[in-house]
C-alpha cells in the first residue's frame, strides 16, 4: 500500500529474492503505473480491500503521517500480517487493523531512498530494523537476509531513539561536514579543497572507531 520510492526498491528487491508481490494500490496513477514497470508480476488493485483479499503479508509504505488513517481503515484477516516502513514510528500505530490472529510490526531499511538504483543497491549490506509481535519478526528477519540485508530486532519503544541516531548518522553527520567546510574557508580553502584534506581524516577517524571503540 502505497507506490512511491521505498515501495518500488523494496518491491524489487522482494520479487528478485524470490518473495512474490502480488499487488499494489495507491492514489497516485502515476506511481501505480510506475511500480508496474518495475515489478511487473504485481497486480494494480484499485482498492485497500482489493489488496488484503489476496495477500498474506501486507507493507504500508506511506509517509509516517498517513499511517494512522490508513491503519483506521485496513481491515485483516486471520493468518495475515501489517507491516509499516517507517523509521520513527512502532508497530502500535497499526493497532487498529487488528483482528483475531493477525500480526503486525516494522520494518525500517537504514537506506537513503533519494534515487531507485543507488537505494536498491545499498540495500545489500545495509541494516533493517525489526520491531513488532514475536511470532512475525522471525518471517521479517528471513526476508530482511533475503534481500541481502541485516536484521537488527529493536526493543519494544526503541524506535524513537533508533531513528534520532540515524538522523545524526545522516543529516548530522553532513551538518558536521558543512562545519568543517565552513571552518577551513579560513584556510583558503573550497568546499571541495575542504572535503579532499579532510575526508581521508575522517574515513580513518571511523575505522579506528569501528575497530577499537569509540574512546
Amino acid at each position: 500500500m502505497g507506490a512511491g520510492r521505498v515501495a518500488g526498491v523494496l518491491g524489487v528487491a522482494f520479487s528478485r529474492a524470490g518473495w512474490p508481490v502480488a499487488a499494489v494500490t495507491s492514489r497516485d496513477p502515476g506511481r501505480r503505473a510506475r511500480f508496474a514497470e518495475l515489478v511487473p508480476d504485481a497486480g494494480v488493485a484499485p482498492s485497500v480491500a482489493a489488496v488484503t483479499d489476496n495477500v498474506d503479508l501486507i507493507f504500508l509504505t506511506v509517509p509516517d503521517d498517513a499511517l494512522a488513517d490508513v491503519a483506521a481503515d485496513l481491515r485483516l484477516y486471520a493468518g495475515q500480517a501489517a507491516v509499516h516502513t517507517s523509521g520513527a514510528l512502532g508497530s502500535d500505530v497499526l493497532e487498529p487493523a487488528r483482528a483475531a490472529g493477525t500480526t503486525v510490526g516494522s520494518f525500517h531499511p537504514l537506506v537513503a531512498f533519494a534515487e531507485h538504483g543507488a537505494a536498491l543497491a545499498a540495500l545489500s549490506g545495509a541494516t533493517v530494523a525489526l520491531e513488532g509481535d514475536e511470532e512475525l519478526l522471525g518471517l521479517l528477519g528471513q526476508l530482511a537476509t533475503d534481500i541481502g540485508a541485516q536484521p537488527v530486532r529493536l526493543p519494544p519503544a526503541g524506535k524513537p531513539a533508533y531513528h534520532a541516531a540515524a538522523v545524526l548518522a545522516a543529516g548530522g553527520f553532513v551538518g558536521l561536514l558543512d562545519g568543517i567546510a565552513e571552518v577551513a574557508r579560513g584556510a583558503g580553502l573550497d568546499e571541495a579543497g575542504a572535503l579532499a584534506i579532510y575526508a581521508p581524516l575522517i574515513r580513518q577517524s571511523l575505522s579506528n572507531a569501528e575497530q577499537v571503540g569509540i574512546d
